[in-house]
């Protein structure tokens, strides 16, 4: 957002999510944050779509390269940074299996949960954990992550960007920690250079 500011009069709308590989290794954490926002109200002040709740609001994600991917609301920490930093009018963020069916799956659970079924979805992090690894067998090793920026350019007209990255040969898990594994290095080389 910070690269893109300066080709933008004004950002005001983003929608960002990401698509993890179905073979990559889930923990239990992951699947129990997932079910504290299966179907219920996103705390999302600024959203396209009313009334939003987890994993609904489906759409369908092109990405270069890999094939295309259902996407749903998810939560995240981010928005408010976003939209103070951009003053950005509109932000979604969504998440998406790759399995469209285990995909479909849960955005049918988190319907039930929108009328108001009692079912304590938290007690089942376990079970979810072994119902999404067993679609990973039916997977790739290809995830994706996109950022779609509108806005107005200095001349008032609307302006379009699409930022994506493409992981393959399972790489996504470990991008997050780029940035930190340069830092020690740097860090290492200029104590290198400092005791010298």
């Amino acid at each position: 957002m910070d690269d893109y500011a300066s080709a933008f009069a004004s950002m005001d709308s983003l929608v960002y999510g990401i698509s993890p590989v179905q073979k990559s290794p889930r923990g239990l954490a992951v699947a129990s944050a997932i079910l504290t926002y299966l179907g219920k109200p996103i705390a999302q002040k600024k959203i396209k779509t009313d009334g939003c709740c987890g994993f609904q609001d489906i759409y369908c994600q092109a990405y270069p390269g890999i094939a295309s991917r259902l996407m749903g609301n998810g939560e995240v920490a981010e928005f408010d940074l976003f939209t103070e930093k951009h003053a950005l009018k509109t932000i979604r963020f969504s998440f998406g299996m790759e399995s469209g069916s285990l995909h479909v799956s849960m955005y049918l659970v988190a319907c039930l949960m929108r009328l108001g079924l009692p079912m304590p979805l938290m007690k089942y992090g376990q079970a979810l954990l072994k119902f999404t690894n067993f679609y990973g067998r039916f997977g790739t090793d290809k995830g994706g992550m996109h950022m779609l920026i509108e806005g107005r350019d200095d001349s008032g007209q609307q302006k379009f960007v699409k930022w994506f990255i493409i992981a393959k040969k399972g790489d996504g898990p470990r991008i997050p920690i780029i940035p930190l594994s340069c830092c020690v290095i740097a860090s290492v080389v200029l104590i290198d250079i400092y005791l010298a």
